[in-house]
Order: C-alpha cells, then structure tokens, then sequence
C-alpha cells in the first residue's frame, strides 16, 4: 500500500527479546486519507501509542477489518501471541502486497518464538521479512529483525550483513548499532565496536546497555578514564544492575579508588545475592514499545519499571509474565509488590497468595503477603504470614522490618522496637528502619537508643531532614542542647532548600 507522511509515525520503537535481542515494532506512516477512521479505531490507536492496550484491544476488537494490524501488536503486548498471529495474517488475506504487513507478521511470529521459548521456530517469520524486503528493500527494521534472527542461529556473518543494510537505510537505528557492536567487539575489532556503541551512546543518551558495553570496550583499550565515564554514566540510569555495577566498581578498582570500587562491588554482589536478574541487557523499552520474550523477560522489564517509577507499566509486563506462564512465581510476586505500592491490596494479596501457593517455603513471598495483608488492614492473616516466613528464614531484614511494622500498628511498641533492632542489625544501613527503630525507641523511654539510630541515619542519608530534626529532639532530651540546635538548623534548611 503506498504511503506518504500525513498523521505521523506510529511504533518507531524498539522491543526487547530474550538475552538482550530486539525485535522491531513497525512504524506506520499514513497518507492523509488514511486520517479519517471509524472513531473506535481512531481511539483504538490513540491508547494503543499510549500503552493501554486492555482498553485499546476493546475498541480495535469492534472497529472492523481495518483494525487488524493494530490488534495484531495490542494482541502481542498483552502476551496473546496466536491471537496476534491470526490478526496479521487477516490483514495480510486484504492486502498481501503490503510491505509493511509482511514486516508486522514477521515481528508477531518472531515475538511468540521468543516467548515460548521456541527460538529455532522462526523460519516462518525470516521468510515474512524476506518478502517485505522484496516489496520494499530499503526496510530498515525488515533488515534489523533477518539480524536478530540469524545471530540467534549462529549466522553471524549474514547478521552483521543485515544490522549494516538496517543502518544503510536508517542510520539512527540504535538498536542496529549497539547489535552490530557486539558483533565487532567479539570477532576482535574493537575499533569498530566502540564506533557503534559511541554513536549508539549519542543517539540514545539514556541507553543504559549503549554505555555499559561503551565502557566494556574501553576497559578491554586500557582506556580506563573513559571507561569510568561510561560506566558511571550506564549506573546512573540503571543502579540496580549487578552486572553495571560490577564494571564500574572494577573501573574503580583498575582507576586506584580501591574503597570506592570494594563498595561497588559488594552492592553488585549483594543485588546478585538477591536474585535480581536485571542486567544490562534488559533496558527499558522506549515510549510506545511493545517489549517481547519469554516470561523471564517481562519480569525483567517489570523491574526496570517499577525502579524506574513507572508502577503501572510494571503491573502490565508481570502481567505478561504471568499470561506466557502461569506457574511464574516472580511475575506474581512482582505484581503482588506492585499493587501494594499502588494501593490495590486485594488485588496484591490474590497475586502474592498465588505466588505462595507455588512456592510455600519462600520467606521473601509470604513476607510480601504479610505486608499487603497489613496494609489491607487484616493484622490477624498478616501475623500468620510472617510467622510463618520467620519460621523458615529468620535472618531477612525486610521481615523484621515488616513484622515491627505490623507491631507497631497493633500498638505493640516495644515488641515492634525489637523487630526494627533485629532488621537494623541485620543491614545496619536500612533507613526507614533505622526511622523507626528511633520512633519506637523514643516511645518506650530508649533514648539514647533513639539518638543512636537517628545520628546512623543522618550519616547513610545527610539529606533527610525529617532525620536531623528528630535528631534533635533526641539530643535535646539527652540534654545536648548545641548539638540539638545544630541539627535543628540543618531540618530546616533542608525543608526550605528549593529542589534541585
């Protein structure tokens, strides 16, 4: 169908797959008659640019045959991947001489091999790009997905040919520099490497993975100043990476900042320690992405959200999870945590109860549950929880911490001022526990405890002026009254500083 540029572009974004490989969402650019929709298909694809793909799958589902190329990538994103499939091909029965619906069937059969684990299975979606390619050579994300599939099978030689004819025909395809990259950088050519993840690094300058492989290269250079740069930089915008982590601290290290580095490098083991599998291969996708893969990659990507701050794009990829496998333990618990923070705590304690029922022992679960359940206001079932999570793991901060929340609630102080002890004992830089083990000090005539605590958290956060000015109040009923003043100062210095 030709085309020309009328009501913008549509999708011009980048979706990530397992292990770090991308597939690409197709842009749609429409001629000026193609502007005037149905109005359910307008809304359709309205939500659908804005991510609310439950709410546009319920419009495009009654706007009629037109609509099957936007199902196809609402299907997709809401992890129903047959779905998406039959959707494409209805398209493609109108009009199968239309590139771009050749490309969209390819994205769609690649995306259900990836998520069910099926990634040899992509014959069908190479021979779709193929065809697109046919119809329209100069197909920049056609050429980058034939890249994803052939390094998959080992072809790297065809893949680095097809990430350059990407970028032949679209230089700004980040993605295609940062996979032809890492290309180069493994057959040995660093030159070429580090041109295309610097050029990734200027195109994207929030692309956690562009830096962190920039800064990969550079240390492999010896040019270790540089590679601090990016690796700082890469940290900045992912700081819960153990892998990121990992090579900024041996930046650090190599950089002779040895305490600096030693740092570093027990915060990448102890987010390792923690399981958390967000590496620097797993970037978040750009607004308007439709992110594909197995299950493990959604969570992955929920995380990165949720870090991020974006809690209702991280309830939606737990969602996914849960969608591809319904036996994903993390994907319910990641929902489950989420939903707390957005206030939703039946919705919280279905997940995370269903999230205990596959894994009965794991105290992080039920400790989760016993939270969600405290905030719902259910003591009694929260109590049970967390009894039963520290019957089986007694050394876990968060369940001390949350079990003298639920104390503390209860109007149990001195019980929740032990809790909030064992949880600062057990990490002695755990801020709000630190807060609270001074509150609930204070409340049970601790006072010196109370001081104890809230000058160690002064120190891990100088910033909080709630922290300095309880401070003072401790200071002042211990009869230090300069250092009571100075504190004082600071609270309100800090509560008048403009922000920054």
């Amino acid at each position: 169908m030709p085309y020309s540029v009328g009501c913008g572009r549509w999708w011009d974004r980048v979706a990530r797959g397992p292990l770090g490989l991308s597939v690409y969402v197709i842009c749609l650019v429409w001629g000026q008659g193609a502007c005037q929709p149905d109005d359910r298909l307008q809304e359709g694809r309205r939500l659908l640019a804005e991510e609310r793909y439950e709410e546009a799958l319920q419009l495009l589902e009654a706007a009629g045959a037109d609509a099957d190329r936007y199902l196809a990538r609402a299907y997709v994103a809401l992890g129903r991947f047959d779905a998406a499939v039959q959707a494409a091909e209805r398209a493609l029965d109108r009009d199968g001489g239309d590139a771009e619906l050749h490309e969209i069937r390819g994205t769609v059969l690649t995306a259900r091999a990836f998520a069910l684990d099926e990634f040899r299975h992509t014959a069908a979606a190479e021979a779709a790009f193929l065809r697109a390619l046919e119809l329209d050579p100069d197909r920049a994300h056609s050429h980058y997905n034939l890249g994803v599939i052939y390094t998959h099978r080992g072809r790297l030689e065809d893949a680095r040919n097809a990430y350059l004819a990407a970028l032949h025909a679209d230089s700004t395809l980040v993605a295609a520099h940062k996979k032809v990259a890492e290309l180069f950088r493994k057959s040995g050519d660093t030159q070429e490497a580090m041109n295309h993840f610097r050029r990734a690094t200027e195109l994207a300058d929030d692309d956690a993975q562009a830096f962190y492989y920039l800064g990969v290269v550079l240390r492999d250079g010896s040019r270790h100043e540089e590679a601090l740069v990016a690796f700082t930089r890469a940290a900045d915008l992912n700081p819960h990476s153990p892998q990121i982590l990992w090579g900024l601290g041996q930046a650090y290290v190599r950089m002779g900042n040895r305490e600096e580095g030693r740092r570093v490098l027990t915060r990448s083991e102890a987010l390792r320690q923690q399981k958390r599998d967000l590496g620097s291969d797993v970037t978040p996708p750009q607004v308007g992405a439709v992110p594909v893969g197995p299950a493990k990659a959604h969570h992955a990507l929920g995380l990165h959200r949720a870090v991020r701050g974006d809690l209702e794009g991280a309830a939606r990829e737990y969602s996914t999870a849960i969608a591809i496998d319904s036996t994903y333990v993390d994907g319910y618990s990641g929902l489950g945590v989420v939903l707390t923070m957005q206030g939703d705590y039946d919705g919280a304690v279905t997940a995370l109860q269903t999230a205990v029922s596959l894994t009965p022992n794991d105290a992080v679960t039920r400790t989760r549950l016993g939270l969600a359940l405290l905030k719902a206001g259910d003591f009694d079932r929260s109590r049970a929880a967390l009894q039963r999570a520290a019957a089986g793991h007694r050394a876990f901060p968060e369940l001390s911490y949350t079990r003298g929340l639920l104390e503390a609630r209860a109007g149990n102080v001195e019980e929740a001022r032990k809790h909030f002890a064992q949880a600062v004992q057990l990490r002695p830089q755990y801020r709000d526990a630190l807060l609270n083990l001074g509150v609930m000090s204070m409340k049970t005539g601790h006072t010196q405890e109370a001081a104890d605590a809230y000058a160690r958290l002064v120190e891990v956060d100088p910033d909080n002026a709630r922290a300095h000015l309880y401070l003072s109040d401790a200071y002042r009923q211990l009869g230090l009254i300069v250092e009571s003043q100075a504190h004082r100062r600071t609270a309100e210095r800090l509560r008048t500083a403009p922000p920054p």
